[in-house]
């Protein structure tokens, strides 16, 4: 609901998680892809939620 910078931190926390991993090249790229898709996804998610609870706010 409007709190952007709490994505951002969880994208940081995850790529400091597998920071070792992110070296190989193909994992990267699975990686990479995967997380933006399911960020995508969530911020779709949230979007059309907000548009159903709070019509005029979009």
């Amino acid at each position: 609901m409007g709190q952007w910078a709490a994505i951002m931190i969880l994208v940081a926390a995850k790529s400091i998680a597998r920071f070792d991993e992110l070296k190989d090249r193909r994992f990267s790229e699975y990686y990479l892809i995967g997380t933006l898709t399911s960020l995508l996804i969530a911020v779709i998610v949230g979007l059309a939620l907000l548009a159903l609870i709070r019509p005029g706010l979009l």
